[in-house]
């Protein structure tokens, strides 16, 4: 058994007071006495049987809820790192696109507008053609 799932000190100590209690009857006790301090013996036991099912509970609801909370902080840790990267990832891409951009950044704007034109004209010629087709 679990050393949390046990009673604590103070509450071992609180059943024992009341277990000698019921138990301490005088020599001179009715036989309804006995069958009294029987019955308060086996509530007592239930009694105790409930409190270590209740210890129980509480150190697992205890540990389920530190699990939830480090299972939130290693989430944000995760965000935090994700977001580190990103930012890390962005501006060395911004950094490699200024590069490039001083470098070779005429020459690339330069053969964008030509592959735009072209490509304008091809799209023309060929409905040019299909024209001249569907006219005949």
């Amino acid at each position: 058994m679990n050393t949390e799932w046990k009673l604590t000190e103070e509450q071992q100590r609180f059943f024992d007071e009341k277990k000698e209690k019921v138990l301490s009857l005088p020599e001179d006790a009715t036989e309804r006495e006995k069958e009294l301090a029987k019955t308060a013996k086996f509530f007592m036991g239930y009694a105790e049987n409930l409190q270590v099912a209740l210890n129980r509970v509480k150190a697992e609801h205890t540990a389920a809820m530190e699990r939830t909370a480090a299972m939130e902080r290693t989430v944000a840790m995760e965000r935090t790192k994700h977001r580190t990267d990103f930012s890390k990832a962005w501006g060395a891409m911004v950094a490699c696109y200024r590069a490039i951009d001083r470098h070779f950044g005429n020459e690339i704007r330069a053969h964008l507008e030509k592959n735009d034109r072209t490509q304008k004209e091809g799209q023309m010629r060929a409905l040019m053609e299909k024209m001249q087709r569907l006219a005949k």
